[in-house]
């Protein structure tokens, strides 16, 4: 096993196209590295190699998680997502047309990941952003 060192914009683009708790810094890049190269021409002066042919990502799409609901029409592309903290302290996300969140600057494929880029620390963005246009929890959605 080799090791790298990345800075911590890359590492931030990392967390964003990671699946909470599924996904190490690894596997992300192993994904996206991988889906990328399938998209290039094969270069006929190398030998194949089966094992990277048979590779078969995970998660192929590059849709939000938001983007069933989006379909469903229960979400609509701009619609705002608020967390208030106890202390009264809000932070706010808009739900892009992909279904990904916008929020602290960037941009995050999923609810928790971008209420962990506003507080710093791991939270179940399903279970704490609000939706501001029905007052619903985002956990409801999917019920």
């Amino acid at each position: 096993m080799h090791k790298i060192e990345i800075d911590d914009e890359i590492f931030a683009l990392l967390q964003q196209l990671a699946v909470p708790f599924v996904d190490t810094p690894n596997s992300v890049l192993r994904r996206e590295l991988l889906t990328a190269q399938k998209d290039l021409p094969p270069d006929k002066s190398e030998p194949t190699d089966a094992a990277a042919t048979q590779f078969t990502p995970v998660l192929h799409n590059r849709t939000g998680e938001l983007m069933p609901y989006i379909t469903s029409g229960k979400i609509r592309p701009d619609d705002i997502l608020i967390y208030t903290k106890r202390n009264g302290e809000s932070y706010r996300g808009t739900v892009t047309n992909d279904g990904w969140i916008r929020a602290n600057g960037n941009t995050y494929v999923s609810p928790s990941g971008a209420l962990k880029a506003c507080l710093g620390h791991d939270v179940n963005g399903w279970k704490t952003w609000t939706h501001q246009r029905t007052n619903r929890l985002l956990d409801t959605f999917r019920k």
